[in-house]
């Protein structure tokens, strides 16, 4: 990992469980610390940019139907209302990887 993290300058995540039946607790590994994980190589021997890439399908799945138009300034705070275990996934991920 130390030889992958000296050689690269730029990191594009689009890894991900997707599977809309499954809990949270069954897409955390895979989503949320696979996320994790990618951020420690990003910060290792020298700092790397990292660019997250998801589905606008988690800004859109959200149960609150008084929200009827979601925009890029929109704040990703709504995860209590957030039905889908796959969606709260990446509502962390987004959440963690944000500056």
């Amino acid at each position: 990992m130390q030889r992958i993290a000296a050689q690269i300058d730029v990191i594009y995540h689009n890894g991900a469980f997707v599977n809309f039946t499954y809990p949270y607790s069954q897409l955390k590994a895979a989503n949320v610390l696979g996320t994790q994980e990618v951020l420690r190589l990003a910060a290792q021997i020298k700092v790397k940019a990292s660019t997250f890439l998801f589905l606008p399908l988690v800004l859109l799945v959200l149960a609150d139907s008084a929200l009827e138009i979601i925009r890029e300034e929109t704040p990703i705070n709504h995860s209590a209302k957030i039905s889908s275990g796959y969606t709260q996934s990446k509502w962390v991920v987004r959440k963690i990887s944000s500056p």
